[in-house]
C-alpha cells in the first residue's frame, strides 16, 4: 500500500494516495511500514498546501521512529520546509541533528556524504561552519588526518567569507590542532 500511495503522489492523485494511506493505517497502524506511511502522509499534506501539518507529521515520524529507515528522509525534508518558510537559521537544527546522528552512529562515511550534499545544495548557508567542523571531526575519528586538516581549513575560509564570529572559527582551529597532533603519532 505504501508503494501504491507513493505512485499516486508521484502522479498528483491526492485522493487516491490518501485512500491508500488510510487503508494502510487501518490494517497495520504500527507495522513495518508505519514510518513510510507517515513520510508519505506528510508529502500528501504538503501537496494539499498544508506545510504545517506536513511538518508535524515529519516531527512525529522522527519522534516515534528515530532509528527507522525514514527518519533521515524526514529530517532532511523538515530542514527544507523550515528553511523555505523561515530561513536557514531556523532549519539548521534539523540538519545538525541529521549530521550528528550519522556521526554519532559511527557511520562517518554517511555523515560525510550527507554534509557534502548539504554544501552543494546550500552553498551560502550558515550551516557550513558547523558542517565543516563536524565533517573534520568525522575524518579525525576515522584516522584520516590530512582530510580532517583540509576540511577544517575549508570551513575556516568559508566562515570568514560569511563573517562568522571568531569563536565559531576557533572550533575548527581546535580540530586542526588535534589532527596535526594525531598525525604526528602515526
Amino acid at each position: 500500500l505504501v508503494d501504491i500511495a507513493r505512485s499516486h503522489l508521484d502522479r498528483s492523485e491526492l485522493e487516491e494516495a490518501g485512500g491508500a494511506l488510510d487503508r494502510l493505517e487501518r490494517l497495520d497502524p504500527d507495522g513495518p511500514q508505519a514510518d513510510a506511511a507517515l513520510l508519505y502522509r506528510s508529502r500528501l499534506q504538503e501537496q494539499r498546501g498544508d506545510p504545517a501539518h506536513a511538518r508535524a507529521l515529519l516531527e512525529l515520524l522522527v519522534e516515534r521512529y528515530p532509528a527507522g529507515d525514514r527518519a533521515d528522509d524526514a529530517l532532511v525534508r523538515l530542514g527544507q520546509l523550515v528553511e523555505k518558510e523561515q530561513g536557514c537559521a531556523r532549519a539548521r537544527p534539523y540538519y545538525e541533528r541529521l549530521a550528528q546522528a550519522y556521526a554519532g552512529s559511527g557511520n562517518y562515511a554517511k555523515a560525510i556524504d550527507f554534509l557534502n550534499s548539504m554544501f552543494t545544495d546550500y552553498p551560502d548557508s550558515m550551516f557550513f561552519v558547523d558542517g565543516y567542523n563536524l565533517m573534520a571531526e568525522c575524518y579525525l575519528a576515522s584516522n584520516k588526518y590530512a582530510d580532517a586538516i583540509e576540511t577544517a581549513k575549508k570551513g575556516s575560509a568559508k566562515g570568514k567569507e560569511l563573517n562568522m564570529p571568531e569563536d565559531m572559527l576557533f572550533e575548527l582551529d581546535l580540530v586542526k590542532a588535534r589532527s596535526f597532533e594525531a598525525q604526528k603519532k602515526y
